[in-house]
């Protein structure tokens, strides 16, 4: 499997998330032009106190490369770990088959828990910020 750090252009990412240029480009640019609302769709739902909470969701074609890059991100991290003999022990929020529950398992007798929520931290990602983080 390729890995991120064989990634120099767009063009290397997008064969590595197995998504045609025309799809990427048109999601990235087109798009993205007319304002992140476009990638995106908001609804609320009611908590149990009985507020609003609203929620904005990615439409079909972003959701399918987040999925992509979600994969192959935990593809990587797996290897990493085998390949270093890792046993990891951290935060796992949207980790298949794990919970809230089995997160604060790891958190268990720890004297600090820092949990950050970064207020429009999504909107601000865009290829150049991705490419410079790997």
């Amino acid at each position: 499997m390729a890995s991120f750090t064989d990634i120099k252009t767009q063009d290397d990412l997008f064969k590595l998330l197995n998504i045609p240029k025309k799809n990427m480009t048109y999601l990235l640019y087109n798009k993205e032009e007319k304002g992140p609302e476009n990638a995106y769709h908001t609804f609320s739902i009611l908590k149990k106190n009985g507020d609003k909470r609203e929620i904005d969701a990615p439409n079909d074609e972003l959701k399918f490369v987040q999925k992509r890059l979600a994969i192959l991100l935990w593809a990587n991290q797996k290897k990493s770990w085998r390949l270093n003999n890792t046993k990891p022990n951290i935060s796992h929020g949207f980790e298949e088959s794990k919970s809230i529950i089995t997160n604060a398992k790891i958190h268990r007798n720890k004297k600090i828990v820092l949990n950050l929520d970064l207020e429009d931290f999504f909107p601000s990602i865009h290829f150049g910020r991705v490419k410079g983080f790997f």
